[in-house]
């Protein structure tokens, strides 16, 4: 579901069906963070969560990992971004929310392609490319209300045959939601970016 498989090689373990069953769980990272945040050499860099595997996997949903550590970085005021595929982002805004009122929030999400059969085939696990933009659009109008809270979505690789289709001109409309929110790059090779 993300690119880190090689961790798990690292480990010891298998990086395919392995890789797909155990995930490991840091229970207390929110507590270990909020140490961390209190110590006088933190100048207040911006955390990103998200970049060796996705903070909204399945395991979340039982874990709430996520959103403690959320609540810990609105509680220091403390800047993040966030990437996900996961659709429980949604359960997260309120805190979200909190926290772009005292720090910048960059939401990052990732949709490999339009097409429901192709994301089983590329991405077993993940939830569908609809769920995803219904997940998308919560976090687009959040950012709307907030001035410092940020969502992008990268969408590709689109095949020129299918760049047309009723699914992609669903894509059009976060680009005409609002006048802070709009396509800026297409490719049939790349991606589109939503700032």
């Amino acid at each position: 579901y993300c690119y880190a498989r090689p961790t798990h090689e690292y480990w010891g373990m298998d990086s395919g069906l392995e890789f797909e069953q155990r995930v490991f769980a840091k229970v207390n990272a929110p507590e270990v963070l909020r140490e961390e945040l209190r110590r006088p050499r933190w100048m207040g860099e911006a955390i990103a969560i998200g970049t060796a595997s996705d903070p909204y996997e399945p395991a979340e949903a039982e874990y709430g990992l996520t959103r403690r550590i959320l609540q810990v970085l609105a509680e220091f005021g403390n800047p993040a971004s966030l990437t996900t595929k996961g659709v429980l982002v949604r359960r997260d805004l309120d805190v979200l929310q909190e926290l772009s009122e005292v720090a910048d929030v960059r939401i990052n999400f990732s949709i490999g392609s339009m097409d429901e059969q192709v994301c089983k085939t590329n991405e077993p696990g993940a939830p569908g490319p609809m769920a995803r933009m219904e997940a998308i659009m919560p976090a687009v109008w959040g950012c709307l209300k907030a001035k410092r809270w940020r969502s992008f979505c990268a969408f590709g690789p689109r095949s020129p045959r299918r760049a047309r289709s009723k699914k992609a001109a669903r894509l059009d409309t976060l680009g005409t939601s609002s006048s802070r929110i709009k396509v800026v790059g297409r490719s049939t090779r790349g991606t589109v970016s939503i700032a």
